[in-house]
């Protein structure tokens, strides 16, 4: 189990996440793309009782629809039965860049895209290939638009002819029930 202050560890490899309800938290995100089993606390109690593991879909952790951050409830499932199918995850293969002050933070994005297979470079360098980019304004304060990311990334994008997408895309890709449109997470030129 994973304690509360801890940040999520791609490379630990869980399978079941046990929380008080299906939210938008770095944890529990990470938990989804990867495909883990999203458990409510009952899901102890019942192993206990029965003194073996038992079903988990007979746990689910609690889904609240009036939530706004709120995860759809067959997300995790969705992308259990893609992992274990067919070996890929929500982002296997992609390869993204990700700098400046972005939304969510550099790092839990980072964790988020790994979680779902995906590459993260967090600079470029010679030979750089990446499909995506997230990159943040020159200030956190500042809307994030093409105008207001750093003069040189702004350049190295439009040299590689790469998109730039805002961070919530990926988070949207791992929890909706339907795909989002990337092109709704195009970062604008204004």
């Amino acid at each position: 189990m994973l304690p509360a202050n801890r940040e999520f560890d791609v490379d630990a490899d869980p399978t079941h996440v046990i929380t008080c309800g299906l939210r938008r938290s770095e944890k529990i995100v990470c938990a989804v793309a990867m495909g883990c089993h999203i458990l409510s606390g009952e899901y102890i109690e019942a192993c206990d009782r029965e003194n073996t593991f038992v079903d988990e879909d007979k746990h689910p952790a609690e889904y609240r629809a009036e939530a706004s951050s709120t995860i759809w409830p067959g997300a995790a499932a969705r992308w259990r039965k893609q992992w274990h199918s067919q070996n890929k995850g929500p982002f296997t293969g992609l390869r993204v860049l990700i700098n400046g002050e972005t939304k969510p933070q550099l790092k839990v994005l980072s964790r988020m895209i790994r979680a779902g297979g995906g590459t993260v470079a967090l600079s470029k360098t010679e030979g750089l290939t990446v499909d995506l980019a997230v990159l943040g304004a020159a200030s956190k304060d500042t809307k994030v638009t093409l105008e207001t990311v750093n003069s040189t990334w702004r350049s190295w994008v439009k040299r590689h002819s790469v998109k730039v997408v805002t961070g919530s895309y990926f988070v949207e890709v791992i929890t909706s029930e339907h795909a989002p449109r990337i092109d709704d997470f195009l970062v604008k030129k204004t």
